[in-house]
């Protein structure tokens, strides 16, 4: 069973070069001895990337791009593969508004399922939004890694 983590918690980036204590907004109400928990939504940016120790004022972001080849590494851009496992796969038809809330249905359904979230979910645009105008008929593929 994995170990139970509260705000505080002095944790390392695989890129990182020194430690950082873990910030956790008290938005769950989870508690231990007076201290926030922490659970998987606790990646939210600028709360937990924290500053580069040895850069003052700078941070190190990551995005991903899914591409259908390897590309080779130059410089900061790194190539890496996803972790194989499984995936909620599915097809959303309409635009942001529709897509957040099949994000929201299908976090209900790993709660309700108690799956495992293994990384924050992605996008795959399936229609050409510069060639297609009308939102309602963009196709946007989302996948939500679990276990």
């Amino acid at each position: 069973m994995p170990n139970q983590v509260c705000m505080g918690a002095m944790m390392m980036c695989s890129f990182g070069v020194a430690p950082s204590s873990l910030v956790v907004l008290p938005t769950n109400r989870v508690q231990t001895n007076m201290v926030p928990d922490a659970n998987i939504m606790d990646h939210i940016p600028m709360v937990n990337i924290m500053p580069l120790e040895d850069r003052p004022g700078t941070y190190r972001l990551m995005v991903a791009i899914p591409v259908s080849t390897a590309i080779g590494s130059k410089g900061d851009v790194s190539f890496m593969r996803l972790i194989p496992g499984r995936y909620l796969i599915t097809d959303v038809n309409g635009g942001p508004a529709t897509v957040d809330r099949a994000l929201a249905a299908l976090k209900d359904f790993i709660r309700d399922h108690q799956r495992t979230v293994m990384a924050i979910p992605f996008q795959s645009l399936i229609t050409n939004r510069m060639q297609e105008p009308d939102s309602s008929k963009w196709v946007t593929r989302i996948y939500y890694p679990v276990m």
